[in-house]
């Protein structure tokens, strides 16, 4: 609604000729999306389509608007940045301190719904304000990338904010973006001091060249010990150890710059209350010998069974029988059966990476078998694809997996954890062309950070419609309102 008052107000001037003709083009294609599943397909669902094409339009529509953004908005958005950032991480924190010391959850999702405190495998894992841990650090790497590209004095006060965050969602998403920022700021660094130039850039492509073909002569074994080492390495970044180095090359990075003298002491004041509450955060992991313990009887688990987490298996593969060596005791009257009793206590870090590399992570079997289940359906649709919303339909789940969805998605929405995979099942080469337009859309600019966001919910996020998708819609059109500004500078 205000999106659309602001339209109405500054009519053409809103939004930019070029932008104007993007929004055009895509809103052909989504005509062109519709009749073809009218005429071809037949059988789908509408509404749903409708609310998908509108919400990447909507995201057309708020890049543009930032692009031609009056001074007023934009500095209004900037402010904003640091605030939202901040409201978010210390929601996170907030319902981390609340359960582990009253044993309450505060998250959105439990107070808006009435469900229970989410005790699963990883024991208790905060939402925070948004459904589930790995969508608040999607939001939480949104506003990150807002304040700095946008607001670069807040950086450093942001990211120790984001650290801390991150240790409370024990978050894959988290994890991995902190890695990314890190290994951005190494980059920045080496760059600067000339260390990174051409030659080098081009012996580390030969050396991951030369990488990728021994793992490949060597077999899954050497590709799984590589994968072992970038996911050790990803969740190492979130040791306390490891963020007390960052966060003071961050500070020696300022004050060789110049701009730690021009901090205020309200923020140097915020930099020690982070840093402080990021050791009482930290502390609640170590201190915990319970983790092996059932959940507390004053925390109501969910009823929701726990998928078996061996080995990922092919499409139509048998699940293990009561007397295979695989198969757990629990497991002879169900397909799915609990492995471990829930914690009490998430778990730390580098916990869940051992099981993640050893097959025994429930969500990254999931996100495998999921996967291997769309690409099936993919090579069996493609190019017209199932049709929307008919994935489930037509999908072929093995049988535990099947049980464990119907047990945990009550309303059927649960398709495969890739939105991409998802789109081209169902919409086939017209997926392929819709994600393409959300990818161009939100790596217009070409920073390191928005495309990273992409990649992160490309990788992690089974759907489209998130709310930080839009933020970052005006964080790539404020960034592409400052490329234009400075092309007109040089011109003139």
């Amino acid at each position: 609604m205000p999106l659309t008052v602001y339209l109405v107000l500054r009519g053409l001037d809103a939004i930019d000729r070029v932008d104007r003709s993007l929004i055009v083009a895509f809103g052909v294609f989504s005509v062109l999306v519709v009749l073809e599943q009218l005429f071809i397909v037949g059988d789908f669902y509408l509404a749903g389509l409708i609310q998908l094409l509108a919400f990447v339009l909507v995201a057309l529509a708020v890049c543009g608007v930032f692009a031609r953004a009056p001074d007023w908005l934009a500095a209004a958005f900037r402010r904003s940045l640091p605030t939202i950032h901040y409201f978010l991480c210390g929601y996170v924190v907030f319902t981390f301190l609340a359960w582990n010391l009253t044993k309450w959850d505060p998250s959105i999702r439990v107070v808006l719904t009435n469900a229970t405190a989410r005790l699963d495998y990883y024991g208790f894992r905060p939402s925070g304000f948004g459904a589930e841990p790995a969508w608040s650090a999607i939001a939480l790497a949104a506003s990150y990338t807002g304040i700095h590209y946008l607001a670069p004095r807040h950086r450093l006060n942001a990211f120790i904010a984001f650290l801390v965050a991150a240790e409370a969602l024990q978050s894959a998403t988290a994890y991995a973006f902190v890695a990314v920022v890190v290994v951005i700021y190494a980059i920045y660094e080496l760059r600067a001091r000339h260390v990174l130039g051409p030659a080098a850039i081009l012996a580390a492509a030969t050396l991951t060249a030369a990488t990728v073909i021994i793992a490949s002569l060597g077999g899954s074994q050497a590709l799984s010990r590589a994968r072992d080492l970038l996911l050790y390495g990803a969740v190492l970044l979130q040791s306390a150890p490891a963020q007390l180095v960052i966060v003071i090359a961050l500070l020696v990075h300022e004050l060789r710059e110049g701009r730690a003298s021009r901090r205020t002491g309200r923020e140097i004041a915020l930099t020690g209350f982070l840093l402080s509450l990021s050791l009482a955060v930290a502390s609640f992991g170590i201190a915990q010998p319970d983790r092996n313990r059932d959940a507390s009887p004053s925390a109501t688990q969910s009823p929701s069974p726990e998928l078996v987490t061996q080995s990922p298996a092919p499409v139509g593969s048998q699940p293990a029988t009561a007397s295979s060596p695989e198969a757990s005791p629990s497991s002879t009257s169900s397909p799915i059966a609990v492995l471990a009793p829930t914690p009490a206590v998430a778990q730390p870090p580098l916990d869940r990476v051992n099981n993640i590399v050893t097959g025994r992570d429930p969500s990254a079997s999931l996100r495998v078998r999921s996967a291997v289940v769309a690409w099936s359906l993919i090579e069996q649709s493609f190019p017209i694809g199932v049709g929307y919303g008919n994935f489930r339909r037509y999908a072929v789940y093995p049988t535990d997996l099947a049980a464990f969805i119907e047990a945990v998605d009550e309303i059927g929405r649960y398709k495969s954890d890739f939105f991409v995979l998802n789109y081209v099942a169902e919409l086939g080469i017209l997926g392929v062309i819709l994600v393409m337009s959300v990818g161009a859309l939100l790596m217009r600019t070409r920073h390191a950070l928005t495309v990273t966001f992409f990649a992160l919910i490309v990788g992690l996020s089974g759907t489209l419609l998130l709310p930080p998708v839009l933020a970052m819609a005006a964080i790539v059109g404020l960034l592409v309102r400052e490329q234009r500004a400075q092309a007109t500078t040089l011109n003139s």
